[in-house]
């Protein structure tokens, strides 16, 4: 008979570490297996195999929603039709935060970088959105060339 999926044989690296729920936890945010696995001592097949065939999808559910909410929360929460557009970049910003989080701790410098570039983005958009960074009438480009920073500092 086969074994069920999410089942534990008692072998997987894992399953058997002792801070499995954090590894866990920073694998359902983002954080990637490689640098996952280097941060916790792990074989990365091991913890690929492990993330694949020993965790549920309930469980990455769980941890990606967090204790206070149920499982398909998130989505009702964005098929929301009375939230407006800014309320919708707020959630997926929120998202960003936790993924660099986890980049973060495990070192992940490039899953950080490119998190970094979707953040920005997002920042932008919203910049967009509401309007708060246009330039107004009072604002004023100084453009300043090396011999006129040299005079003024030199006084000469």
């Amino acid at each position: 008979m086969a074994r069920q999926k999410g089942s534990r044989t008692g072998r997987c690296q894992g399953c058997n570490h002792i801070e499995r729920v954090r590894i866990e936890r920073l694998l359902a945010a983002g954080a990637s297996i490689k640098g996952t696995a280097r941060k916790f001592e792990i074989d990365y097949h091991a913890l690929r195999r492990h993330w694949i065939n020993h965790v549920s999808a309930e469980a990455r559910a769980t941890y990606i929603a967090g204790a206070g909410l149920v499982k398909d929360q998130p989505e009702e929460v964005v098929a929301d039709e009375s939230l407006a557009m800014i309320d919708h970049y707020r959630i997926v910003r929120g998202a960003l935060y936790k993924g660099m989080s986890a980049a973060s701790e495990v070192g992940d410098n490039n899953a950080l970088g490119l998190l970094a570039g979707r953040l920005h983005e997002n920042f932008r958009d919203c910049d967009r959105l509401t309007g708060e960074l246009q330039r107004g009438p009072c604002f004023r480009t100084t453009y300043w060339s090396i011999p006129i920073i040299r005079k003024r500092l030199l006084g000469s």
